[in-house]
């Protein structure tokens, strides 16, 4: 199956999509954090603590994102996923654009967001294999993974455009953001349901027993 046919089925379709609009925002955000580090701080420190602050939280939690992939709806864990995004860039946006920033408040967002990114990603690998054909899967992971490519030069390319530009500036990024992920909550709730690891199993035993009868 060549990659147009594997686009052309609805669900992977609306998951590429979705893919799409969430890693657009989160790469983006992640120089805009950086960014504005060092400008309230003036240090290069700061701006490695934003970067460590989001690392180590991914690490962290990118083996409970597996977890909660295998054990709930697919489809739940990516929205609790995107709906941190869209709060955490909303929460940000509003105090850049109001004066109230402080470098914490960026540590957190960086925290939340590598926590919602660990969730989101291997609850859209594992739903993928729900809903294409199993000969299409190899192929499909492929698409994910251009998919994935393209948004990490895109988001920062963007967010270096709103960056440089006085009139909009770094709350842009934020609000962008959050108007994506808003976009993105849209999108996943179209997607199938997605089945946990044990709803599957069962599922496997019952035709295992029902074969063997």
């Amino acid at each position: 199956m060549g990659a147009l046919d594997i686009l052309r089925i609805r669900p992977f379709l609306l998951l590429w999509l979705n893919a799409a609009v969430v890693l657009v925002g989160v790469m983006a955000q992640n120089v805009a954090r950086t960014w504005l580090a060092y400008d309230l701080t003036g240090t290069n420190t700061a701006l490695g603590g934003v970067l460590l602050a989001f690392g180590v939280a991914m690490l962290v939690a990118t083996p409970w994102g597996g977890v909660a992939a295998d054990r709930l709806p697919k489809r739940l864990v990516m929205q609790v996923a995107i709906l941190l995004l869209a709060l955490s860039s909303a929460w940000i946006g509003v105090a850049e654009a109001t004066g109230t920033l402080r470098y914490w408040m960026l540590l957190a967002a960086g925290i939340v967001q590598a926590v919602a990114f660990a969730l989101f990603s291997p609850a859209r690998m594992a739903l993928l294999a729900e809903i294409v054909p199993r000969d299409a899967v190899p192929g499909a992971v492929s698409l994910l993974l251009v998919n994935s490519e393209i948004t990490r030069i895109a988001g920062p390319a963007l967010a270096g455009l709103a960056l440089a530009t006085v009139t909009f500036g770094a709350e842009a990024v934020f609000f962008t953001g959050a108007v994506l992920f808003s976009v993105g909550i849209f999108v996943n709730h179209a997607l199938p349901p997605g089945r946990s690891a044990r709803a599957c199993l069962a599922d496997l035993g019952w035709r295992g027993s029902a074969a063997r009868s």
